[in-house]
Parts: structure tokens; C-alpha cells; sequence
């Protein structure tokens, strides 16, 4: 029976290949969206691990062994934090060793040399030798100051910078509780606390849950590492997701095609399967048959799939995140989850093929053979229709309902598909119209404590210090830096006696009860800008720089509408509370006059931006350094020249990179590789979107051209009787193609109401013509492939003579 399976299904070689085509494009497409997941997330894994680490957290000063730890989780490295190097005021290099495991996990990786081995010999973070000795080269010895003496070392190696990117504690402690800057050998060292990176296997959220238990009992010894978690994986579950529900979508508009096209292939070898029973055939022989045509048609479109998956592999690849690493896949895993989407594609042909089996059996071996087209009695409100043409079209809709139904559902499905990941695409990429090129912080986070209502500092500032900030503003293609003063534990005061109605309504939004100090009022949510004699003269232009030193200017927020005026002259005080080596907490005041009250709406200056917020306090930046109100800046936003040569570009990169390489816990952004990363999930998410729509509605116009077809031939008598009395193959070939329009019209006009509809209760920054745009070119893609499918079915009609269609066969 598989031979004569065989037979039969090579006797309809033009539908075999169509078929063949279409379950080849749902293998390519669903395959292909998964092993480009997979191979997108395995680089992207890569590249976390070599900034961030392999490690799940991190394990410090606690009372246990290696291989305790290893017991509990799945990979263990140690380290140990020995001592500390003053490399100048500002900087202080971290001493320390690691094993071999710490150096695998961590993913530390040596630019040149080796890692120490015997004592006096060490290897050091490249930004940390450059501040140290930029001269300094690998197998040099020189002399460093430790432990109040000076110490001949040996530089074995040069270590890439991993530290600054490193997640660090909350409590961060330069040289207590970071990691080692230079290192060395450890054998040399004696025994005291030890820290580890520890590794748990398996998803993101399992390696978080499993890491968050296994560090509950080390409360204050311990924490996950979360720049691996939470920014190298961000996209590791929107990507798992977005290739599963595409994949999903897919397969439930195949459906259709597959549907629509075994129904037509049975249905017209029902006079075969007479002919078999009518010869003592069985129900079983004839499932063998079924069976073997459906494993046929399988295996040959798993072969034509394979370059197609190759081209769609790449295109995802090319069009979003561009970087891949197969070789990075799981391959047990790869294979099962293919061989789980290549059996539910089996099952839904399989199904198909039992269907028609069932429907078979409905009737009698006579009933199979009798072909029946002759025009049936027209009934109802369709025999009261005067005019043919009306009475022809309705025959035309009442044929197949069902089916026509099924198809134009996963049009309207498949535009909505299309129109809506476009949508994500768009909104989740947002709108860039920044010119800043690089954004620094010294600390991600700081700890804070409250006295007196007032926020105390309570760990150790990271800041960039003023004179590496202005040398940063001579260098050559170097625009302009807006800099954010690290004074979040600067607090302004104001006396009641001279609070004006609009700094009341400010304080009372932010819990007034909250904001009182003593006899004065907390002035809450203050942003602090400093500026020198440039900036100044930007602001006033007849004024003296002079007269305004040692004095302020208050900004209010730009929605503020009461008048502060009554303000100039008078005086607002400064406090600052800190916490010593030990338990003291220290107070330090200042009091300065306001020189001026001007209104934030009104300025465009780049150093005031953004005052929609805050409260904006001016002062004059070297008053600020000379009172001792700040020990240098917490934020920078770089801005760089247009025309500025790669050559300046490098150097200002390599120049900032190494800024924030020597500070444990900052975040530096270069801001147009932000843009391009950050932008990559939405265009992975789009082109999945596309993709998916290009398969479902070629699929679907494939099923339509099939069901049309279909009808033609259940009702071509008649076409013939019409043709024999004068009626020309283009009128026909019109009726057919009116039919289709108003069917597809129908689709359209149902898709856009529904996305339309959408778009008014959806919040989005795109205006909605911006989308219709792109809707035009989905229905011209739709147009299109209808075009080319009535292209080839009228072709078809045309072979087929007047005799042959009028004829009834026995």
C-alpha cells in the first residue's frame, strides 16, 4: 500500500510540490526562529560573562570552606582581599588573589603575561598600570609602597578590566569587600577570610531564586550578581518568549493551508479509494495509504526546508541582533525542541489525513465514485433573484463557506500579527532625540540613612574627582560635560519667616511633617547645579561674575507659577549630616544669600536642563570645591564634537573607559552602542512579526487560490454549460476574482477597525498615520501574492476545454 500511495501522490506532482512548499515554509520558519533564539542568547550569554562574570554572586568574610560551598551551589571560586595600594589621593588599588576557578567564573582574562606565581610578583588591571605606571612593561621590576615600606615587585601580567563592571555590595568598601586590582600569588599568602564566586546552573529565574535561598543565611555576607541577571541576560526571557509565541502563531495559521490543501487532495482521490474498496480493500489498507502519503510529503519538505532555514536564520540574525554563537547551543537540547516542533508539524498533516479518512467512511463506495456537478435546485430567497448575475455570485458564496471563512480569519489574524509587532517594535524603541554621546556614574547606588529627617551618607563616596573631570574637558573633541555634584547629602533650609507660597506648595507635595529641621523647613527633591564665569555670563549677560560669587540662584520648577522675587537678599542654609570612623555623627553648616529667583521655563541653556522635577539651586562652582561641599561629581554626560575625527573619537573613548575603570560600582554608557543595543530586542521582535506574517499570508493566499480553485472545479459544469452559450472565459475568470476581492476587502476592512480601535485605548508615541504606513505595505504584500495566485489560476482554467468541463463521468 505505500508503493501505491506513492504512485497515487506522484500522479498530482503540481499540488505534491505546493504542498511540499507550504509545510517546507512552516518547518524553515518555526526551526529557524528557534535556533536563531538560541544562538542570539548563547552570544549574548558570552558577552555577559565577559563583563560580568559567570558567577551567580558572591560570598564574602564568611567562616566556610571551598568545597562547602561548592557542595550547595554548582561551581565554587575563591578569592581573598589582602591589603591596598594608595596610588594617589583619589585612587587606591585593591591587592588580592584568586584561584583557578574564581579566574574561570569570573572570565578574567590576561591582555599579555601570566598570572603570578611566586612571591614579589604580581599582574594588574590595565586601567589601575596605567595610573600606577603607564610605562611599565610585563617582566619590568619596580618598586611599590606597601605596608609603609617599599617593595621590589615583578610584573608578570596585564590583566583586562573587569572590576568597575563587576556588581559590587551595597556597602561597598575600597579594599574590604570589592575585588582585587593587583594581583598575586597566593601561595605566599597567609590563611585569613576568604570570599567566593558561586555558580548555579540552569534559566535566569531559577539561577535568581536559587541564588536569593542560597543566601539567606549570609544576610550581610553575600549578594547576586546583578548586572549579570538583570543587564548581560535583560533580554534572555523576552527573547525565549517572543520566538515561542511567533513560532506558536505560525503553526495555528498553517493549520488552514494544511487543511485546505489535504482536503483538496482527497477529495479528489475519492473515485481511487472507490475503485479500492470496490476491489476488497480495507478500512486499514486504506489508512496505510493515507499514512504513507502523509510521511512522503514530510520527509521531502524537511529537505526542501533546510536552505530555507538557513535563509531565514540569517535574516533574523542580520536584522536584529547581528551577533550569534551556534557553536553555543545546547545541542541535546536543540534537537529535542526541534524534534518536538517537526512532530506537532507530523501531527497536524497526520490529523488531517485521519480526518479526511472519517469523512470517507460517511459514505458509500457508489457514493464515492458518482461525481456529482450537476446544478442544483436553486432554493429559497436566491430562487426569487431576477438578475444572473447577482443569482451566480450567491451561488459562488454559499460554496465552501467554511472553509472561506477559516482563510479570511487568518488574513485578518495575520495582518493584526504583523501590524501589532510592528507596533512593539516602534514603542519599545522609543524615540532617541538625545545628542549626548557617553553617560557616567561613579555609583549605581549609594546608602543612605536618615537623621533628623536629614539623609546621611553612611558608605564610603565614589566620585570623579574635579581635576580628572577637567582634563577630561581639554581634550580635543570634547564638547560639553554636564556635571551632577555629589551633594545628595547636601540639604537647603529655609526659615519660615521668609518661605514664599510657592516653595510652601513645593514642600507640602513631598510630606511637609517629613522636612522640618529644627526651627527651619527641609527644602525636598533639590537639584544642584555649579557653574563657572562662562556659564554665568550665558545667563546674565550685563552682570558681574564677581558679585555673584559665594551667593545662589534659586530656579523653581518649571510648572511653578507663584512669584518667588521676595527671596532675593535673603538667606538659606546648608546642612550636611556625616558619619565619622565610629559612631559620631558630625554636622557642618553653611548659609549663602540669594543673588537671583529665575524661572526654569525660560532657559535653554544646556546646564539647565530638565528642571520639570526639581527645585534647581545654582551656585558658583569654585565656592562650592572651597566650602567643602562637595568632594566631586556623581554624574557626567558627555557631549562631543559633530565632526569629530576617529582618531579623537578612540582617544576620547580609551580616556573615559578608563575613568570608570578605576571606580568599583559605576555605570558607564556609551550611549550611541546604548541606543544600538537597546534597540535590538524590538527589532528582533519586529522582524519575528514579519517573518511570521510573510509565512502565514503566503500560506493563507496559497489556501485561498486553492479554495477558489476548488469551487471552480466542484461547479465547472456549469462554468462550462455558461461558456457554451456565449459566455467568455474572462467573464468567468472575473465572477471568480470579484468573489475573491470582496472576501479579502471584507478582511481588510475588519483588520483595520480592529487595529484602529486598538490603537485608541494603546498608549503610543508614533501617531497613528505612522502606522498606516506601514499597514499599506502589508496589504500591498497581500495584493500582491493574490495577484500571482490568480495569475496562475487563470492560466489553469484556460488549458481546460468546454467538452471537458460540461462532461459527466460515470
Amino acid at each position: 500500500m505505500f508503493h501505491f500511495g506513492q504512485k497515487l501522490l506522484f500522479a498530482r506532482k503540481r499540488w505534491l510540490f505546493l504542498a511540499t512548499f507550504s509545510i517546507a515554509i512552516i518547518m524553515a520558519s518555526t526551526i529557524s526562529i528557534f535556533t536563531s533564539s538560541e544562538a542570539i542568547k548563547a552570544s549574548l550569554q558570552e558577552n555577559a560573562y565577559q563583563l560580568y562574570g559567570e558567577h551567580s554572586g558572591v560570598l564574602i568574610g564568611i567562616d566556610a570552606t571551598k568545597e562547602e560551598v561548592s557542595a550547595k551551589t554548582d561551581g565554587a571560586g575563591q578569592y581573598q582581599i589582602v591589603n591596598q595600594y594608595e596610588i594617589d589621593v583619589n585612587k587606591t588599588a585593591t591587592i588580592g588573589w584568586m584561584d583557578k576557578d574564581a579566574l574561570q567564573l569570573g572570565h578574567i582574562d590576561l591582555l599579555e603575561g601570566s598570572f603570578p606565581i611566586d612571591e614579589n610578583e604580581v599582574a594588574i588591571e590595565s586601567s589601575y598600570l596605567y595610573l600606577i605606571d603607564p610605562n611599565w612593561k610585563v617582566g619590568e621590576e619596580k618598586s611599590l609602597h606597601l605596608n609603609n615600606q617599599d617593595v621590589n615587585v615583578l610584573l608578570t601580567g596585564i590583566v583586562r578590566d573587569y572590576s568597575a563592571k563587576w556588581s559590587v555590595p551595597y556597602d561597598l568598601d575600597i579594599g574590604r569587600n570589592d575585588f582585587p586590582n593587583i594581583f598575586i600569588s597566593q601561595k605566599h599568602v597567609d590563611r585569613g577570610e576568604t570570599n567566593f564566586l558561586f555558580k548555579f546552573n540552569g534559566n535566569k529565574n531559577k539561577v535568581e531564586k536559587r541564588s536569593r535561598e542560597f543566601l539567606e543565611p549570609y544576610t550581610m555576607s553575600g549578594f547576586i550578581n546583578q548586572k549579570l541577571l538583570f543587564e548581560g541576560l535583560i533580554d534572555f526571557n523576552t527573547i525565549s518568549t517572543s520566538a515561542f509565541i511567533f513560532q506558536t502563531l505560525i503553526i495555528i495559521t498553517s493549520i488552514c493551508c494544511v487543511f485546505t490543501l489535504f482536503s483538496y487532495l482527497h477529495s479528489n482521490q475519492r473515485k481511487n479509494i472507490a475503485v479500492l474498496r470496490s476491489v476488497g480493500a480495507k478500512k486499514e489498507d486504506i489508512f496505510r495509504i493515507y499514512i504513507s502519503q502523509s510521511i512522503i510529503i514530510f520527509f521531502f519538505s524537511l529537505l526542501l526546508s533546510l536552505p530555507l532555514q538557513v535563509i531565514f536564520y540569517h535574516g533574523i540574525i542580520k536584522s536584529s541582533f547581528i551577533q550569534n554563537n551556534f557553536s553555543g547551543i545546547n545541542i541535546v537540547f536543540m534537537i529535542t525542541v526541534i524534534t518536538i516542533w517537526l512532530a506537532i508539524i507530523f501531527f497536524i498533516i497526520l490529523g488531517n489525513s485521519i480526518y479526511s479518512i472519517r469523512k470517507i467512511d460517511q459514505y458509500s463506495t457508489n457514493e464515492l465514485r458518482r461525481e456529482d456537478f450537476q446544478i442544483k435546485h436553486l432554493k429559497g430567497w436566491i430562487a426569487k433573484i431576477k438578475s444572473f448575475a447577482i443569482t451566480q455570485f450567491a451561488l459562488q458564496i454559499l460554496e465552501y463557506p467554511k472553509k472561506v471563512i477559516l482563510a479570511l480569519s487568518t488574513v485578518v489574524f495575520s495582518i493584526l500579527m504583523v501590524l501589532f509587532s510592528i507596533y512593539l517594535q516602534n514603542e519599545s524603541a522609543g524615540i532617541w532625540e538625545a545628542d549626548e554621546d557617553y553617560f557616567l556614574s561613579a555609583s549605581e547606588f549609594t546608602m543612605m540613612d536618615q537623621v533628623e529627617h536629614l539623609d546621611m551618607l553612611i558608605n564610603k563616596a565614589s566620585f570623579f574627582s574635579r581635576e580628572d573631570v577637567e582634563k577630561l574637558e581639554k581634550t580635543s573633541g570634547i564638547s560639553y560635560i554636564n556635571k551632577t555634584p555629589f551633594m545628595m547629602d547636601i540639604h537647603p533650609l529655609i526659615s519660615s519667616n521668609i518661605v514664599t507660597p510657592a516653595i510652601q506648595d513645593w514642600i507640602r507635595q513631598f510630606n511637609p511633617e517629613k522636612h522640618k529641621y529644627h526651627k527651619q523647613l527641609i527644602i525636598p527633591h533639590v537639584k544642584y547645579v555649579l557653574i563657572n564665569e562662562q556659564n554665568f555670563n550665558e545667563l546674565y549677560v550685563n552682570n558681574d561674575y564677581q558679585d555673584f560669587k559665594g551667593k545662589i540662584i534659586i530656579s523653581p520648577p518649571s510648572e511653578s507659577r507663584n512669584p518667588n522675587d521676595s527671596l532675593i537678599g535673603e538667606h538659606l542654609s546648608f546642612v550636611r549630616k556625616s558619619q565619622g570612623s565610629g559612631e559620631e555623627i558630625t554636622t557642618q553648616e553653611w548659609t549663602f544669600e540669594v543673588y537671583d529667583v529665575i524661572s526654569g521655563n525660560n532657559s535653554n541653556l544646556a546646564f539647565l536642563t530638565d528642571q520639570s522635577n526639581a527645585l534647581t539651586i545654582i551656585m558658583d562652582e569654585q565656592t562650592a570645591f572651597d566650602h567643602n561641599l562637595l568632594p566631586g561629581y556623581l554624574e557626567l554626560t558627555i557631549f562631543t564634537d559633530d565632526a569629530l575625527s576617529n582618531k579623537d573619537a578612540k582617544h576620547i573613548d580609551e580616556l573615559i573607559q578608563r575613568m570608570s575603570s578605576l571606580m568599583p560600582g559605576s555605570l558607564y554608557q556609551n550611549l550611541n552602542d546604548f541606543r544600538e543595543e537597546d534597540t535590538k530586542i524590538s527589532f528582533y521582535v519586529g522582524y519575528l512579526g514579519k517573518l511570521a506574517y510573510a509565512v502565514s499570508i503566503t500560506l493563507t493566499v496559497i489556501s485561498i487560490i486553492v479554495i477558489f480553485f476548488s469551487k471552480y472545479q466542484s461547479q465547472k459544469r456549469r462554468w462550462g454549460i455558461y461558456l457554451s452559450l456565449g459566455m467568455t472565459r474572462k467573464q468567468v475568470f472575473q465572477y471568480l476574482i470579484l468573489e475573491m476581492i470582496i472576501y479579502i476587502g471584507s478582511a481588510i476592512v475588519i483588520s483595520l477597525s480592529i487595529f484602529l480601535i486598538a490603537m485608541k485605548f494603546l498608549e503610543h508615541l508614533y501617531p497613528i498615520p505612522f502606522y498606516l504606513k506601514y499597514y499599506c505595505f502589508v496589504i500591498l504584500f497581500l495584493y500582491t501574492l493574490l495577484l500571482i495566485g490568480s495569475i496562475v489560476l487563470n492560466k489553469v482554467m484556460k488549458r481546460q476545454s468546454i467538452f471537458s468541463m460540461i462532461r459527466v463521468e460515470d
